[in-house]
């Protein structure tokens, strides 16, 4: 009691004084500290094994999100350009990735971050600093509107004292508060709404404003829930995430069973019902986004039930061996920041031509990436079955395991360079049948993305090697050179010649990262990349891709000419691969 009188003679006029007579700046300022604090002693309390080091980088997010969500311009449309926003990005998303790495990297050890602090490093540096950057956000509002979150955090936390020492008996949680009881706990949140019902009537009295007193009452117990929770899609967000998750969870069980027969028919009942159920939501029942989203989980749900009576999954639903939980997570934690540098790498450029040149250039932009999507249709075909034969067939580097790479290697990339060569050479009259007249000029962006397609599909053949030697940090640190590199030639060639920069920044992104992967990969699995062909095969795509964009002389012959050429050194590997299938299927050999 004798603390919270102090707190209170002398923190609340200082407090008063700061936030009410000086300017809005000295309350960003002070918030942004109150933040920094907050972080420190959510660390201290519930944190576990977190080293000094994230100690630092927590206290310093904190600060900086309360900055930044604090900027009254970040509220407003602005047409110049603005940067902030994907400095602050960047550096929150490296700050996430430096967590998860810090606790796979300790795991198994003395010192090991668990990543329940992981989480809570998460929440000190985003969450809370987010809540109280709308104290400063209140200020700019006006110097009296700043004080309500302190008045009605003051009553609330009275409450929830008073209320302790009456009736708490029953602790809620000893290791974390000692003294926090659970009679206080539930009389906090009566406080605070019993503040905010007060706020209500004095905005009513004083500036005759209609409020409903419920909605305040409402919002003093759930704080920051209360938006999410009247948000009638939350439920169907969760839905269809979590059957999406069981669905992909039972489908590569099967398939990594080696019941491809079942996997292909799940595949072609999941299909059908999607369209079923589309048809049904959206054109009967007319539900519109809501028909759609609810189709796709209902269609996962019911997939995931075929799935588990038919292959009887139950079966296998058992308690993981000791150690395999620890050697699960040290493979697959990296993946997931690996899949989002890979999605940035994809989508960055469009996201910075909308910032930069405005919707109209990504429209454009969006048309030319369609027609190369072709080829990652095709690539992601051709993984689909590879990944399966790559890690089943695996044999530790022998003489025949590196030959079965080298030759599935050049059949893969024969494919895709004359894919390749064939939507290049089509993408002028293709974008004029498929596209309005407005969009016509997409049409020059085509062959340079479709250069960017071929090197990402050899990038992620590469990756296969670290899904078989199961080093799938590598694939993470080749994604971040591939994002951070595609995020910064954009910026570079974006702001100089346009569209065309982002279209470029795309493909010398991917081949970064292959020459990269080429090299890493000679250590784990040495078989022959055949360099001669694709340094070849890539002069002539080049060569290609410029007389078509440029619009030189002779251009239709340089496409007649390409595809002649591709055609003679890559023929004989796609030849060795389609009578190696056809002869096995006339033997009746599985393949």
């Amino acid at each position: 009691m004798k603390q919270r009188l102090l707190v209170a003679a002398v923190g609340v006029p200082l407090l008063i004084v700061v936030l009410v007579f000086l300017p809005p700046i000295a309350a960003t300022i002070l918030v942004a500290a109150i933040a920094g604090a907050a972080a420190y002693e959510l660390l201290h309390t519930a944190g576990k094994n977190v080293p000094p080091a994230v100690y630092v980088l927590t206290i310093l997010a904190a600060v900086l999100t309360v900055l930044f969500c604090a900027r009254k311009p970040w509220l407003a449309a602005y047409s110049a350009p603005d940067y902030r926003p994907y400095l602050y990005a960047a550096l929150a998303f490296l700050y996430v990735m430096a967590l998860f790495f810090t606790a796979v990297h300790t795991h198994g050890t003395e010192k090991a971050m668990p990543f329940a602090s992981v989480a809570i490093c998460i929440v000190a540096a985003f969450l809370f600093p987010a809540m109280y950057s709308f104290i400063a956000l209140l200020r700019n509002i006006g110097p009296s509107f700043v004080l309500i979150p302190f008045v009605v955090a003051f009553i609330g936390d009275s409450f929830s004292m008073l209320g302790g020492m009456a009736f708490g008996h029953k602790k809620f949680a000893p290791r974390v508060s000692p003294n926090k009881t659970w009679a206080g706990f539930l009389a906090g949140p009566v406080g605070s709404a019993l503040g905010m019902m007060l706020l209500c009537l004095v905005c009513k009295w004083a500036w005759s404003m209609e409020l409903p007193i419920w909605y305040f009452a409402l919002t003093g117990v759930l704080a920051l829930f209360a938006a999410a929770a009247l948000d009638g899609s939350a439920w169907l967000i969760a839905v269809f995430v979590i059957a999406s998750n069981f669905h992909t969870l039972a489908s590569q069980f099967v398939r990594a069973k080696g019941d491809m027969t079942l996997f292909a028919v799940q595949g072609l009942l999941n299909t059908a019902l999607v369209i079923w159920l589309n048809s049904l939501f959206l054109a009967v029942c007319r539900l519109g986004v809501t028909g759609y989203v609810l189709s796709t989980a209902l269609a996962d749900l019911l997939t995931t039930v075929y799935l588990t009576l038919r292959a009887r999954l139950w079966l296998f639903c058992r308690r993981p061996g000791p150690g395999t939980l620890s050697r699960m997570l040290r493979y697959c934690v990296p993946l997931i920041p690996t899949a989002t540098f890979w999605w940035i790498t994809s989508v960055s450029d469009r996201y910075m031509i909308t910032a930069w040149l405005g919707s109209a250039a990504n429209g454009i932009y969006a048309v030319s990436a369609k027609l190369p999507t072709i080829l990652t249709v095709l690539s992601s075909v051709f993984m689909e079955a590879w990944l399966f034969s790559a890690v089943t067939e695996k044999q530790e580097g022998s003489a025949a395991h590196l030959q079965f790479y080298s030759s599935v290697w050049k059949t893969f990339v024969a494919g895709m360079v004359l894919s390749a060569s064939g939507v290049i050479a089509f993408s002028r009259l293709a974008v004029r049948l498929l596209a309005e007249e407005e969009f016509f000029n997409a049409w020059q962006f085509v062959p340079v993305l479709c250069l960017a397609m071929v090197f990402a599909s050899f990038s992620t053949f590469l990756s296969s090697v670290y899904v078989v030697s199961k080093k799938s940090t590598l694939s993470f640190w080749t994604a971040l050179l591939g994002a951070g590199s595609n995020v910064l030639m954009n910026f570079l060639l974006i702001l100089r010649i346009g569209v065309m920069g982002a279209a470029i920044a795309t493909p010398l992104s991917y081949v970064l990262v292959f020459l990269v992967r080429a090299v890493s990969i000679r250590r784990l699995l040495p078989f022959s990349l055949a360099v001669p062909t694709v340094l070849a095969d890539a002069a002539i795509l080049i060569l290609q891709a410029a007389f078509l964009t440029l619009q030189l002389r002779g251009w239709v012959f340089v496409q007649a000419l390409s595809l002649t050429l591709l055609l003679i050194l890559n023929g004989k590997p796609l030849l060795l691969a389609a009578n190696k299938l056809f002869g096995a299927g006339r033997k009746g050999v599985k393949v």
